[in-house]
């Protein structure tokens, strides 16, 4: 580790409990007031991200540290009113807080609150007047892939009255984060076959060893691993790998942008020899094959 991220660890007395449950490792990344790192939980050996603020009553100790810490310690029955967030996530009670005189604030409730494609509009006023009273669809083409159980779920999240929206702890047992699939694909199969059929035992017991073997974070990280290789071809289509100069003394015309270089270079040259009726094919120029008009030249020039 190096003596730079040494210094901006916690002080060992003032924080035993932390270092006590926690290893921390590198930095993962920095903001005005705190620093994340990847912390390893000493008894179960799970890595976490660790937000680490320092709270001491030092002179740099800034406002900014203060309030977000006086935030995280909200409980339940607590409430805020001020107005932050970019507009198409904020939830209706943060907009409400800050337009009527009589609104209780908000708390926690807003974090579920799913604010992306259903709301959005041109206009801004809109946009914020359909969050308020909940007005949204799944009409547009962004949904036309997405599950029945997914727009389910988001259904409950988009609930204006914070009591009656879901809770993460309701959200997590929603059937869109349960493992159905397969369930859903043997249901005609079970129908057919007698309770007591042998068949069925056996279509059953595969589908308990597939929910066994299922593993959630597995396929998090192959999620994350196709998303990076889409990232990285992207990027190889917009930031070509530079062309050297022995590759393109070897076989220039092999290369693509040399290649349309050449062309155009050569029909600048030879470009009045070329007939431009509608007959003519043009790429006849760069063909590796006999001319048929010089062919026909050759043949009758030939001495009987």
């Amino acid at each position: 580790m190096a003596k730079e991220e040494i210094d901006l660890l916690p002080d060992k007395d003032a924080a035993k409990e932390f270092y006590a449950k926690y290893e921390p490792k590198e930095i993962l990344g920095r903001g005005i007031s705190s620093t994340v790192r990847r912390c390893i939980e000493k008894e179960s050996g799970v890595e976490f991200a660790a937000k680490i603020i320092d709270i001491s009553a030092d002179a740099d100790t800034t406002m900014a540290t203060r309030e977000e810490i006086r935030i995280l310690k909200l409980k339940n029955n607590e409430k805020l009113s001020d107005l932050c967030g970019t507009p198409g996530y904020l939830a209706p009670e943060v907009l409400k807080t800050n337009m009527y005189q009589d609104t209780e604030g908000y708390n926690q409730a807003v974090d579920m609150w799913v604010g992306c494609p259903p709301f959005w509009h041109r206009k801004q006023i809109v946009m914020l007047r359909n969050i308020m009273e909940g007005n949204y669809s799944f009409t547009s083409p962004e949904w036309a892939d997405v599950s029945d159980q997914a727009k389910d779920l988001i259904t409950k999240l988009l609930v204006v009255n914070p009591a009656e929206r879901y809770t993460v702890e309701q959200a997590l047992v929603h059937p869109f984060f349960q493992v159905m699939m397969f369930d859903q694909d043997i249901v005609p199969i079970k129908k057919s076959l007698s309770p007591t059929s042998r068949r069925l035992s056996r279509i059953s017991k595969m589908a308990d060893d597939l929910k066994c073997r299922f593993n959630a974070r597995k396929k998090f990280k192959l999620g994350i691993l196709c998303i990076r290789a889409i990232v990285r071809l992207n990027r190889m289509a917009l930031f070509p790998k530079p062309i050297s100069i022995a590759a393109s003394r070897i076989d220039p015309y092999r290369i693509r942008i040399l290649r349309k270089i050449i062309d155009g270079c050569a029909f600048r040259v030879y470009g009045h020899w070329v007939k431009k009726g509608e007959g003519q094919n043009r790429a006849a120029l760069f063909e590796m094959a006999a001319k048929t008009e010089l062919k026909t030249l050759y043949m009758s020039n030939i001495s009987p």
